[in-house]
């Protein structure tokens, strides 16, 4: 991580508070980065990484029953994402994660994984913001969900979480009022999570899943064989979020990063061909150099080969081009960061 922009305690929290998905793989760098007087700032963030750790944990286990079950009914799927990430980049699958468990099924096969979800007790919902709580989901707000989003979203399933340690459920509850937040209070005084299954029949408004899907490569998880996308399709996928979710916000998506700072250094020549060809074809040149551009400054991660040629030339748009063509809303460091 690079050095904050403040050290102020309210940078601090908020830091902790929006960018925890991939905060166990470096909490241990954020803690260094506050005073020994800020006794506070240290616990918040310890028990911050430790609470979305054992979230991440329970993740896991409902995602290999989750693809056990597609398989079981030949149902083609790719993880995407967070999802896919923490196997591949990180060095424990619990060290990375989100809020949604994004897994990629085909177009047109909307049907097919709505029932599958429902098979595994998963019901499509909505957020009742004056109870706290997700409810299951009118007709009329699934048919907005579905008109609106190239996923089947909010797709949920409570759990009950027991057998924790003493010293787990004081963690958790020392981090539980920072929202968002994974874990909950039942109505019986325990502790619960909600698990939110997105089932992706496009990567965006514009982007299909086919690609990824047709490109994705097998990974071994304990006895549990995973597909995740080729390393160019998670290189575009990562920056067109990354991008998309921090030009637009402020603060959102910085722990994207992570992520990027991990693929980068592992790409071939051949998959950085092939992954600047993706970012031209889907007019993502001007995102990805904004991003990239950062690595070797704020994280002293090398540029080289075709993505060093990339930054050289990608500086000058093409003659007549409109920055709205090129989806050029500006750099999205200082947003990223919750400043404009």
């Amino acid at each position: 991580l690079p050095p904050p922009p403040t050290r102020a305690a309210g940078f601090q929290h908020r830091f902790v508070q929006m960018s925890w998905q991939a905060l166990p793989s470096y909490s241990d760098r954020l803690r260094e980065w506050l005073s020994p007087a800020e006794t506070d700032e240290n616990d918040v963030i310890s028990a911050r990484a430790e609470a979305v750790r054992l979230f991440f944990e329970i993740q896991n286990q409902v995602l290999v029953e989750v693809i056990q079950h597609l398989r079981n009914i030949g149902l083609e799927y790719c993880l995407l994402k967070g999802t896919a990430h923490r196997f591949d980049l990180y060095r424990r699958p619990s060290d990375r994660g989100g809020i949604d468990l994004d897994v990629a099924i085909p177009e047109t096969a909307s049907v097919e994984g709505r029932r599958a979800a429902q098979d595994l007790g998963f019901v499509q919902s909505a957020w009742d913001e004056e109870q706290k709580t997700f409810v299951q989901a009118t007709k009329e707000q699934q048919a907005w969900i579905d008109d609106n989003h190239y996923e089947l979203g909010f797709l949920i399933r409570r759990h009950a979480v027991e057998n924790l340690s003493a010293q787990e459920v004081s963690a958790i509850h020392r981090q539980i009022h920072l929202q968002p937040n994974p874990w909950h209070f039942l109505p019986s005084g325990g502790l619960g999570i909600w698990i939110n299954l997105d089932l992706h029949t496009g990567l965006s408004h514009d982007i299909p899943v086919a690609g990824v899907m047709g490109s994705s490569r097998i990974l071994q998880y304990r006895a549990c064989t995973l597909r995740i996308p080729s390393r160019p399709w998670q290189l575009l996928h990562t920056i067109y979020k990354l991008y998309w979710e921090g030009v637009f916000s402020y603060g959102k998506g910085l722990y994207q990063f992570a992520d990027i700072c991990r693929l980068v250094p592992r790409l071939t020549d051949d998959e950085s061909i092939e992954f600047l060809e993706l970012l031209e074809k889907w007019r993502l040149e001007a995102g990805g150099r904004y991003i990239l551009s950062r690595l070797p400054s704020a994280f002293d991660i090398s540029i080289t080969g075709r993505l060093e040629d990339f930054l050289g030339s990608s500086a000058v748009p093409r003659l007549g081009a409109k920055p709205q063509e090129e989806n050029n809303f500006g750099d999205v460091w200082s947003k990223l960061w919750g400043y404009r």
